[in-house]
């Protein structure tokens, strides 16, 4: 049970620490959950990053819950 509490833990600590340390228009690229790569395409452009923004999300939140659920 600790791998998936782990995993939200550490999405949602790496947005707050995003938040608290960055003002918005400072130019800074928007962080992803995790590194996608994938040749000729800008994860920081619109509408990849709000894409793949939504896959790690989710992912995160389907694996604990699944993993959660099944192991209670």
């Amino acid at each position: 049970m600790s791998i998936p509490v782990g995993m939200i833990s550490f999405a949602t600590a790496m947005l707050a620490s995003f938040l608290v340390t960055h003002e918005p228009g400072d130019g800074e690229q928007r962080p992803l959950l995790f590194p996608f790569r994938m040749t000729g395409v800008d994860f920081g452009a619109t509408p990849y990053f709000e894409i793949a923004f939504m896959i790690a999300n989710l992912s995160v939140g389907l694996f604990g819950y699944n993993f959660i659920c099944e192991y209670l």
